[in-house]
């Protein structure tokens, strides 16, 4: 086991372990690697801050600390559309702090920032992360040190706490908890807007692992979490970016060869299918090896469709790797192509957010729809059966939709752009199987439609102008739900 499998905290995991306390990795591994060491900057605001009265609740401590901010350090999370301000007590910590942002849904726009602490000294963590083969009770004694410091989570489109509180909460009955998510409302304290996206502080962190540190960790932890709410007013809120920003009608062109080391090109390999799920893997990831068995089963059943599954060994560089690639193939029965890396793969094929990635590409060799992070074996199909039907702009993640089942009484469409910025004045038809009704969206780029629950058909009418017409049928739940509808711009 390497050192970063050990230092490994995936968004499930934080989550899980920020709502329900639980401490284990699920299949996504969403900036797996991107944990990163703060850095010292001076910061051009006043002094200090002084932090809410209302969220910080640390299992021991009951100040409020305000942050200084001529000695803060900076953390940019652009994708997320925050950046920190970090209290000079971070770096003099004595155990280790890990600070990381993330999109939690892959292209739906819940955007979560966070810090997590292991109470374990630092020259005693390096020693176990250095380890190629950790024990156990090693193991164990890591993951029973780690908390959650902090977490502010964002969502856009104008949605509420309850948006959020909804969208979390099917995200974690996804990842199999038992206990479901523990998050509600009250959990949530609105800190800042930035054009359609609201962000919220999360308050009553769980702090299941707080008694297993050690004393001295235990106040030190206090400590640092009466910062929560110097940091989160003291962040600067801008436009999130969100992951993999346009990356949907982006082009693929390339020449490599085969595992077997036949030459192919992105042409020959793309214009066979009308849609080609390239599954980016690695013999030294788990999950990647795991779902093969499973993706031959769903090649074989997608050439009915006229589509297929097309592997890519990411570290199949030299020849040991590739040997092992294919034996880890023939293993599991795959008898689907697979193709090697080549010069500049990782600029077509973005891998930031882990191991797995699938990208959903058609004949023309142009990526259709957000990718597919995580041996989400479940979601396969159903992601290249709405890119079939035309929906091609569809965030396909952990939630498996493109539609968010809502609260209200109502269906809400969002029309928005290609940089997720809202379209006024879209002519939108929302029909029954007998009537249609119309409505334009308003400035925010939504139109509502007040009726019962049942499966309705919607269409863009007309777009306004500068946008492309769209001609896609669009299918709703048969629960109030708000969906997502993307046009491209002329």
């Amino acid at each position: 086991m390497k050192k970063r499998v050990i230092r490994f905290l995936c968004a499930q995991t934080v989550i899980l372990s920020l709502l329900v306390g639980v401490c284990g990795c699920g299949t996504a591994a969403p900036k797996a690697d991107e944990t990163t060491e703060i850095e010292t900057t001076e910061v051009a605001k006043s002094d200090t801050v002084q932090a809410k009265a209302t969220a910080n609740t640390a299992p021991g401590a009951s100040k409020k600390s305000e942050i200084d901010l001529e000695t803060a350090s900076t953390f940019e999370c652009e994708e997320e559309g925050v950046t920190l301000y970090l209290p000079a007590e971070y770096e003099t910590a004595k155990g280790d702090i890990s600070v990381s942002g993330m999109d939690l849904t892959n292209g739906d726009g819940l955007y979560m920032v966070y810090g997590t602490y292991v109470g374990i000294a630092k020259d005693e963590l390096d020693e176990l992360l250095s380890k190629d083969e950790p024990t156990q009770e090693e193991i164990d004694h890591y993951y029973a040190s780690n908390l959650t410091l902090f977490a502010i989570i964002g969502i856009d489109k104008n949605r509420s706490a309850s948006d959020v509180v909804s969208l979390v909460t099917e995200l974690t009955e996804q990842l199999g908890d038992d206990d479901s998510m523990k998050i509600s409302e009250k959990d949530l304290v609105e800190v800042a807007t930035y054009d359609d996206c609201t962000y919220y502080e999360v308050i009553n962190i769980n702090s299941s692992n707080y008694s297993k540190l050690e004393p001295e960790f235990q106040k030190e932890y206090d400590m640092l979490q009466s910062f929560n709410d110097s940091i989160a007013e003291c962040a600067e809120y801008y436009e999130a970016l969100g992951v993999f920003p346009g990356i949907i009608g982006s082009k693929i062109s390339f020449k490599t060869k085969d595992i077997d080391g036949n030459p192919i090109t992105s042409d020959e390999l793309f214009s066979q299918h009308d849609i080609t799920m390239v599954n980016v893997w690695a013999t030294w990831c788990g999950w990647c090896v795991n779902e093969l068995p499973e993706l031959e089963e769903i090649n074989n059943r997608l050439e009915k469709k006229n589509c297929a599954i097309v592997g890519l060994l990411g570290d199949g560089t030299d020849a040991e790797t590739i040997e092992e690639g294919i034996s880890l193939l023939t293993d599991a029965g795959c008898t689907y192509q697979c193709i090697l890396p080549f010069d500049g793969w990782t600029d077509m094929f973005d891998m930031s957010s882990g191991w797995p990635t699938s990208f959903l590409v058609d004949s023309t060799g142009t990526i259709v729809a957000y990718p597919i992070v995580g041996a989400q074996v479940d979601n396969y199909e159903n992601a290249i059966e709405k890119a079939l039907q035309g929906n091609a702009d569809a965030s396909y993640n952990d939630l498996g939709s493109y539609s968010t089942e809502n609260t209200e009484n109502f269906y809400r469409i969002y029309v928005v752009d290609e940089e997720s910025n809202p379209v006024p004045d879209a002519m939108i038809q929302f029909c029954s199987g007998d009537t249609c009704n119309m409505s334009q969206t308003d400035k925010s780029g939504i139109a509502t439609f007040e009726k019962p629950e049942d499966v309705y058909e919607v269409h863009v009418l007309k777009a306004p102008k500068g946008y492309k017409p769209d001609d896609t049928v669009y299918i709703t739940p048969d629960t109030y739900s708000d969906i997502t509808i993307v046009l491209e711009k002329e």
